[in-house]
């Protein structure tokens, strides 16, 4: 079969289209088409070839057509540029339907319409329509799960409500009995079945042919496995699970199979075949002492399937209570996490563990324990997070440990300005380019923000310390300009270097409230209307920098105070005689001749 092909200008085209095979074997249809230039070396590229497949079937005594239009360059089996050949097998046929088929040429219109294309239909040892054998096995894809499930047989089956009159399902139990199904369902779960035995379904659809109506069958074959699970929690008394030990099951001594414990506690052997010997469930946690019971014997048949809180419990343990602080104070760090002998704690519920609002933490540990950590990302703890000696030594840990202490080292420098107009806010930090034009006594006040509990000075060896003196040099100025940062029990005052109005401190990782910003002759330098603001450094961990002229400068943080005089203009009338502003503008007196403004 041979078609010309014309294209949008409706010359006529160097190209054909052969069909060089169509066959219908073993309820397959199989498709070969080759499309070949004409005329020139080459196709052109936005041509196409489309395969128009038409089903035909019966529904209440009127034929139904559905069209599915398939893109036969995804079947290409040999492509050059002046040939190409196509290759496509079908064989998803529905019951009592018939099929024809079209070959149609698009000239790449791209509306995807394909009114210019040409048409050639494909015979099948010369019939058009054909309707294939559909084998009965492929009913509604019918199956039924094979020693996959413990507790049941899933049967699931397609559903064809478009063309399906009537549809049942049976199981063989000495004789067809019919399972009763939900019609709108696709699948159907047997749990009245014993484990380890075959049993044979059958699905029967009632279909309406040409010839009539029409009851199509499929068999399949399913097992419900003869298996069941084992499982249980390792947990302190508290309820607090253990994680990572490793827990055996045997039978007659010999380990048939190992698990771990997850951060719950929770263990599990979830494929356990039936016995009629016992199985033992052994705990096995080198250094973990004092557990109620070291191992467990469990009977596994189709009389006693799960076997579930088989529980281990662990006397043998220490109680860790303390606060992770920031160093040399008392502010509190909220949402570190820890780690005993690599191995993070969690609670009952199997969640991380972490220091509450006021630093405090507290959680039991195994006997034996060697390395106590703690952790917070972005942060820098005293000896790594790592609970140790004045040496730097871990601490193991051999009895309660209560009343202890992490301290945390990170910093948050800050860099910023204070000076007036956008002229001298706008340069570059850090490098002394700016001009202090607001006067003497530059300096900015910050207090903990909602915390006034916690001391931002707390030496440890030294109780009489509450005042911490800082002086910061700024690397990249020219004479090397400093700034003052002066640390007391609830505020920090930083003082502005007098010369260009910027500072670098360095400050804690937390909320502060900046209640104050001023200068000599400025008691407030905030816009009108505000009195304070918050600023949090929580989250700024991340080191970044300013380059200026080859010069570096490294921050976490900016904080800049850029004061703006809000401009107003008075106007006033003086006084002729006196040079004293009058209370009003314009005559205090005004006199007309008479009632009609002459």
């Amino acid at each position: 079969s041979m078609v010309e092909m014309n294209d949008k200008a409706g010359q006529v085209s160097p190209g054909t289209l052969t069909i060089t095979e169509s066959s219908l074997d073993d309820g397959r249809v199989t498709i070969e088409a080759q499309l070949e230039a004409q005329g020139k070396s080459f196709l052109p590229k936005n041509w196409n070839v489309v395969l128009r497949r038409t089903a035909i079937y019966m529904k209440n005594g009127i034929a139904t057509n559905i069209m599915k239009d398939i893109d036969m360059s995804k079947y290409i089996i040999d492509d050059n540029v002046s040939q190409k050949t196509m290759r496509f097998v079908d064989d998803g046929f529905a019951p009592c339907t018939q099929y024809s088929y079209k070959l149609i040429v698009n000239p790449g219109d791209p509306s995807g319409v394909m009114k210019n294309g040409q048409e050639l239909q494909v015979s099948f040892n010369g019939q058009d329509i054909i309707e294939p054998q559909t084998d009965d096995s492929k009913i509604g894809n019918f199956s039924a799960s094979n020693n996959t499930l413990q507790d049941r047989i899933h049967l699931q089956w397609s559903l064809d409500t478009e063309r399906m009159y009537s549809i049942k399902v049976e199981k063989y139990a000495g004789s067809w009995v019919e399972v009763p199904i939900d019609p709108k369902m696709s699948y159907f779960d047997d749990f009245g079945v014993e484990a380890g035995r075959p049993v044979q379904y059958r699905l029967t659809m009632e279909y309406e042919c040409t010839d009539g109506m029409k009851m199509l069958m499929a068999d399949a074959t399913g097992q419900r496995r003869p298996s069941g699970k084992i499982g249980g929690f390792v947990t302190f008394q508290d309820g607090t699970g253990l994680f990572d030990v490793e827990v055996q099951l045997l039978q007659d001594e010999a380990v048939i199979e190992s698990t771990k414990t997850d951060a719950t506690g929770s263990y599990l052997f979830p494929d356990v075949f039936y016995s009629e010997k016992p199985y033992t469930v052994r705990i096995n946690a080198p250094g973990v002492t004092d557990f109620d019971r070291v191992q467990i014997s469990v009977y596994l048949n189709k009389d006693a399937v799960n076997h579930f809180n088989q529980n281990f419990v662990s006397s043998g343990s220490f109680d860790v209570d303390g606060y992770v602080y920031f160093e040399q104070t008392t502010v509190p760090v909220y949402g570190a996490t820890f780690f005993v002998d690599g191995q993070p704690v969690v609670d009952k519920s199997g969640k991380p563990v972490v220091s509450d609002n006021d630093g405090h933490f507290a959680f039991k540990v195994v006997k034996g324990a060697r390395r106590l950590e703690v952790k917070k990302d972005g942060h820098d703890f005293m000896f790594g997070g790592l609970y140790a000696d004045n040496n730097g030594s871990a601490i193991e840990i051999t009895e309660n440990q209560i009343g202890i202490f992490f301290w945390d080292k990170t910093k948050v420098r800050t860099i910023g300005r204070v000076v007036g107009g956008t002229d001298q806010g706008s340069k570059p930090l850090g490098f002394g380019l700016s001009q202090n034009n607001l006067g003497d006594e530059l300096r900015i006040v910050l207090e903990l923000e909602g915390n006034q509990r916690s001391w931002l000075v707390k030496d440890q060896l030294n109780d009489a310390l509450t005042v911490r003196y800082d002086t910061i040099m700024h690397e990249q100025t020219v004479g090397k300009l400093s700034n003052t940062v002066t640390t007391e029990r609830h505020r920090v005052v930083i003082k502005p270097n007098i010369e260009t109005g910027e500072f670098m401190a360095d400050l804690l990782p937390t909320r502060y409230k900046v209640v104050e910003v001023s200068a000599k002759g400025y008691p407030s330098l905030f816009q009108k209307g505000k009195v304070a603001e918050v600023i949090d450094l929580s989250d700024s961990l991340t080191t970044k920098s300013i380059i200026s002229d080859g010069k570096e400068v490294s921050y976490r943080a900016i904080y800049n105070r850029i004061f703006r005089i809000e401009p107003s203009v008075d106007i006033v009338e003086v006084s002729p005689k006196t040079g004293e502003a009058l209370p009003f503008v314009g005559d205090a007196i005004y006199s007309e001749p008479s009632m009609a403004g002459g």
